[in-house]
């Protein structure tokens, strides 16, 4: 790492201040008395990092949450830097901490852009140092991925592997990196290259055009105006996708797939050593047989293994026949638009013509639903893929154009090598004119897998996006039950149940799950819930929104009165508690906090609504005690026990429960737009703080940096 720009280091610390020292102690009672006679902002020496930090730095580095959060709320401000003038988003890329404490810094009001006298962003320096986990969170939060700026051989180094690290994050499934990926390549390129139509053809295959921008010949005329030329004749090759390339001899390899990988390795054999059963349509190379062929589908589709010799990507090769591929032109029109780039959609990748078939190229998954459930192995959380298929169902209703997916079913969800649900296959799929909301057509989709609409006798269905939730909902409780059908029994069953709306949900035991389902799958296209109100539903909420509502339920005056209680509300609170006891639910918590927060006049009642109280007033009165106690985790089924009771009672139609229903406010199909689901699992408050291994840079690394 020799070569980066360089910064003065000043003579190191010759001692560790108290402040920092209770911070690496995790003493935060020492802490806080020393706090009231220092800056929580301001420099101490720390001899450990051979710098001056704030408390708040240290305590990121050293990965003490409950201090984190503890500076946090008393003001600590996440954009002081230190004396060398790292902020803590650079330190937490230098250090070994995990990449959610980005997130919680970007939270808090960080600025992404690290804009200081440090010559390098938070970014580069995590890039320096492998962090491909904040290469994926820091530019979500508006981070520019920028190169180094130098002209040393080693700068130049540098940003090839900021380029590298982003194509590894771009073969991974990750389609925020692919447009920066490109756009970095490009900024390496320029400079060392005179020739414009070079440039542009090193890119053609991979950039992303949006509307009506210029062809390569326009493009080369205008950087040509513009006195971007070579010495040399400028010439236009053809860029027909179908003419066959010669073959190099030599093939790239990014290996990425685990359960392709033993047919990757013989389809890479066979073009090093066997060209003559290789299929080549420009870059992509496939062998037609059926030890290659991954899925078939009864129009006559098949789905091949294949390679990009360009830059060596697997790819999904979609092969249909010309007499009947019109359907997969439509689905190319449809994966090719802008909204989808950035969602739980399976990524397109390009497309061809031949002279028999039509190719639609698309990311490589490993399972669809059906087969991951089958052979589920517990990695996955069933939680998440819920909220993927939502979310890609969101990328297709929440922005204009609208899209109907209208095939829904476990082999149209794809897992792709990172665990994310993706849907896939949109040969049927309908895309709604402006201002309409409803698509006239004969029934469509799958048997089993059809909305209770679509079943009708006459010819005229009218879809909407109701249509597709009803099918979602289905598809949900496919996923949470472990492989079973809501509306059960065989075929000619199934299919009447539908019609008539008779379902079971006996294999699902989570009570707030059931009622999303209940919602999704109701007979009434009108009383099903929008999608966005789906992503909304408790189901999806993370442990600190739900302790916000059971301290609002514990602020409801028919739970804060002690005094004329109503028995019938415990009677029912118990009834909704399902066989769950909560007649001791004092000794959940340790006396010394049960001596501070408990009423000594007239003590909490050990039933529902006195721990819902209890709650509510350790919320209120002891924060510093209340953020020291994972309150879902102690009471794992309190909160469906109280949604349930509350759906009953309908408090949740009456403010101030009504405001926490609302949807979120999305503008289309970014993921990140919602909270992904339990995320507080890992920053939310635990009852003891969790023990982190600190990991310190190497010698090497340290002084490259101390030369930054």
């Amino acid at each position: 790492m020799d070569g980066l720009p360089e910064i003065k280091l000043e003579i190191p610390p010759t001692s560790t201040h108290p402040v920092i020292l209770f911070v690496i102690q995790g003493n935060r009672k020492s802490l806080k008395i020393f706090l009231r006679d220092n800056d929580i902002n301001g420099l101490f020496p720390c001899t450990e990092l051979d710098d001056d930090i704030t408390p708040l730095i240290a305590a990121f580095v050293y990965q003490k949450r409950e201090i984190v959060l503890y500076l946090l709320k008393e003001n600590g401000d996440p954009n002081v830097c230190s004396k060398t003038s790292l902020t803590p988003l650079h330190y937490i890329g230098w250090y070994n901490a995990p990449a959610i404490c980005a997130r919680m810094l970007l939270d808090a009001g960080v600025d992404p852009n690290g804009q200081l006298p440090q010559p390098l962003t938070p970014l580069q320096i995590a890039n320096i140092f492998a962090r491909d986990d904040f290469m994926k969170e820091l530019p979500s939060a508006g981070e520019p991925v920028d190169l180094i700026q130098g002209t040393k051989p080693e700068d130049h180094s540098f940003n090839h592997k900021i380029a590298q690290t982003l194509f590894r994050l771009v073969s991974s499934g990750d389609e925020l990196c692919s447009g920066l990926r490109d756009f970095v390549e490009f900024k390496i390129a320029t400079p060392r290259k005179t020739n414009p139509e070079e440039v542009l053809r090193a890119f053609d295959s991979r950039m992303l055009w949006v509307g009506n921008l210029p062809s390569v010949e326009h493009a080369v005329s205008i950087l040509k105006s513009a006195r971007i030329t070579s010495n040399d004749e400028v010439g236009i090759a053809s860029t027909d996708p179908a003419v066959p390339a010669e073959a190099s001899g030599k093939h790239n390899w990014l290996q990425i797939s685990e359960r392709w990988r033993g047919k990757l390795e013989r389809l890479v054999h066979c073009l090093k050593s066997d060209e003559s059963k290789v299929i080549r349509i420009g870059s992509i190379a496939y062998i037609s047989d059926v030890d290659f062929r991954i899925a078939k589908g009864s129009d006559g589709t098949e789905v091949f293994l294949g390679l990009r010799g360009s830059d060596g990507q697997e790819i999904a090769i979609k092969r249909m026949s010309k007499t009947n591929y019109q359907v997969l032109k439509h689905e190319v029109e449809l994966l090719r638009l802008p909204k989808l780039y950035d969602s739980c959609v399976v990524k397109y990748i390009d497309f061809a013509e031949h002279e028999h078939f039509g190719y639609l190229f698309l990311q490589l998954c490993e399972y669809n639903l059906e087969e991951h459930i089958r052979n589920n192995d517990g990695i996955l959380r069933p939680e998440k893929l819920v909220h993927d298929v939502l979310d890609g169902l969101r990328a297709l209703h929440c922005q204009g154009p609208q899209i109907l997916h209208r095939d829904l079913k476990p082999q149209n969800v794809l897992i792709d090598v990172n665990g994310r649900a993706r849907l896939a296959d949109f040969g049927i799929s309908r895309r709604l004119p402006k201002n309409q909301t409803t698509y006239h057509t004969r029934s469509a989709g799958t048997e089993g897998w059809m909305a209770t609409e679509t079943l009708k006798e006459d010819g005229d269905i009218r879809y909407k996006s109701s249509t597709d939730i009803q099918v979602a909902g289905m598809l949900i409780y496919f996923i949470l039950s472990g492989g079973h059908h809501p509306f059960g029994g065989e075929r000619y069953k199934l299919m009447s149940n539908i019609k008539k709306g008779k379902y079971k949900l006996e294999h699902v035991q989570d009570v707030v799950a059931k009622d999303l389902i209940e919602k999704m799958i109701d007979k009434e296209p009108k009383n099903r819930p929008r999608v966005e109100e789906c992503l909304s539903h408790p189901f999806f909420w993370t442990s600190t929104k739900k302790v916000q509502y059971l301290r609002q339920v514990g602020n409801m005056k028919e739970v804060a009165s002690r005094t004329n209680v109503n028995q019938e509300l415990i009677l029912m609170l118990d009834e909704c508690a399902e066989g769950v006891l909560y007649n001791q639910w004092k000794t959940k918590f340790s006396p010394d906090l049960l001596l501070r927060a408990d009423d000594k006049k007239k003590p909490y009642p050990e039933n529902i609504l006195g721990l819902l109280r209890f709650m509510r007033n350790l919320q209120e009165h002891y924060p510093d005690d209340a953020a020291s106690v994972d309150l879902t985790s102690l009471f794992p089924h309190l909160f469906g026990c109280v949604y349930k009771f509350t759906i009953r009672q309908g408090w949740n139609l009456e403010n101030p429960l009504k405001e926490m229903f609302k949807p979120e406010k999305t503008g289309g199909a970014n993921r990140h737009e919602v909270e992904p689901i339990n995320d507080e699992e890992h920053v939310g408050l635990a009852v003891q703080e969790s023990e982190h291994t600190f990991t310190e840079p190497t010698a090497d690394a340290k002084s490259s940096i101390g030369r930054i």
